[in-house]
């Protein structure tokens, strides 16, 4: 006879079982991914966290409270089994203590994404797309009070050249790149430029690779990247 082990916890090893085996394939795969991402030079091109704007150090302390929590929770569960409740009662207000500090580290670590607008759908894909987004956010900086803009003068100014920039793109008189141009220009003002430049971003992102005379494809540049900033 094999040694006696009851079904809960030959279930509960079994699920550590497959649990070690996913993350060891995930963590694999992102250590192969992470470290064969080169450009044509040769140079890493792994994102940095100023292209991501999240805050990596936030992830792994938030690793460490997951760890403590976990220890708590089974804490708690040995001491109430012992009838020891009011200090299994502590374990467990411990815990959840624990999963509202995760759920605010988690949002500071994803608040540059939040912040500047870079969600799954909401990111531009083609120059159209990022230009169109950039005048939007434009009208909303436009809205602020007269007081963050400089002034009433100039908060009228920047509703007109909103207006202006709707014009021309609803009747597609300008290119894409004098549209861009005006963005620019905008983000260059004196009275609301740092509001513009805080709040636009023509965020592009680039899927088509352009290829030299030979066929072969030109190294990655700014305008194959994802851009979180006005160009």
């Amino acid at each position: 006879m094999g040694l006696k082990l009851a079904n809960s916890k030959l279930c509960l090893w079994l699920f550590l079982g497959t649990e070690i085996m996913f993350f060891t394939a995930l963590i694999g795969t992102y250590i192969v991914v992470r470290l064969s991402s080169v450009d044509a030079d040769g140079n890493t091109a792994w994102p940095s966290n100023e292209i991501t704007h999240i805050v990596t150090i936030a992830g792994a302390i938030n690793t460490f409270v997951l760890i403590g929590s976990s220890f708590l929770v089974v804490r708690a569960h040995e001491r109430i089994a012992h009838g020891k409740f009011k200090d299994g009662l502590q374990d467990l207000i411990l815990v959840f203590v624990c999963a509202v500090l995760f759920l605010g580290i988690k949002g500071y670590e994803y608040q540059g994404k939040w912040s500047r607008d870079i969600l799954p759908g909401r990111i531009s894909e083609t120059r159209l797309q990022a230009v169109e987004k950039a005048i939007g956010q434009i009208g909303a900086v436009a809205a602020l009070d007269a007081e963050s803009l400089g002034g009433k003068e100039a908060k009228a100014e920047l509703a007109k050249e909103h207006s202006q920039l709707e014009n021309l793109l609803r009747q597609e008189k300008l290119t894409l790149e004098a549209m861009e141009a005006k963005v620019v220009t905008l983000a260059n003002s004196q009275s609301y430029g740092s509001q513009i430049a805080s709040h636009v971003m023509m965020a592009t992102i680039y899927h088509d690779r352009s290829r030299d005379k030979d066929g072969e494809l030109v190294p990655l540049d700014h305008e194959h990247h994802a851009a979180y900033y006005i160009p």
